[in-house]
């Protein structure tokens, strides 16, 4: 308070401290694995999930954030996914508490814009060993963004090193007074 030394170093503190929040922080996430159903006609591509498909594909879950310590999950999340011999489906309903104060402010289309905002991430890995994995973010507004990120620098890279990547997917949303 008078403007004097504390008395003691407060950099290995401070460094051990920080060291334990990135460990809190990136804690290491258990990946999941599911078996995915046969699909036995492709669904529409239309935002809605009242497809056959949907009612028979295989449900994913529970989720969990990347970044534990500093982002909990503030939205319920369900997932189907299915397939056929060519195509992989990925159906999402988000049940969110803060939907209806999204405004499309110009803050929240630039972060849209940039991949972040209200969305969902899927990152898929094409091999045994998981040496990389195809990185698309969705946004409640059909915005996308995809990547290829190598898996040796998982966790501590999220947003894909190849962006240059542009996957050839289709997708579409619908949005609910409750949902997205």
């Amino acid at each position: 308070a008078a403007n004097e030394p504390l008395g003691f170093d407060f950099e290995p503190i401070e460094q051990k401290a920080s060291k334990a929040y990135k460990k809190a922080e990136w804690s290491d996430v258990e990946p999941s694995t599911a078996e995915i159903a046969r699909a036995v006609t492709p669904p529409q591509i239309d935002g809605n999930l009242d497809d056959e498909t949907w009612s028979s594909a295989s449900r994913l879950g529970p989720f969990q954030c990347f970044r534990t310590a500093v982002q909990p999950l503030e939205t319920t999340t369900t997932a189907w996914m299915a397939r056929d011999q060519e195509h992989l489906y990925i159906a999402f309903r988000n049940e969110d508490p803060k939907k209806s104060k999204l405004d499309g402010s110009a803050i929240e289309k630039e972060e849209e814009q940039r991949g972040y905002g209200h969305l969902v991430q899927v990152g898929i890995a094409t091999d045994d060993k998981a040496s990389s994995y195809h990185h698309i973010r969705l946004t409640f507004r059909n915005t996308r963004w995809d990547a290829v990120t190598p898996a040796s620098i998982w966790p501590n890279e999220i947003s894909g090193k190849n962006s240059s990547w542009d996957g050839k997917y289709r997708s579409a949303t619908s949005v609910a007074p409750d949902r997205s």
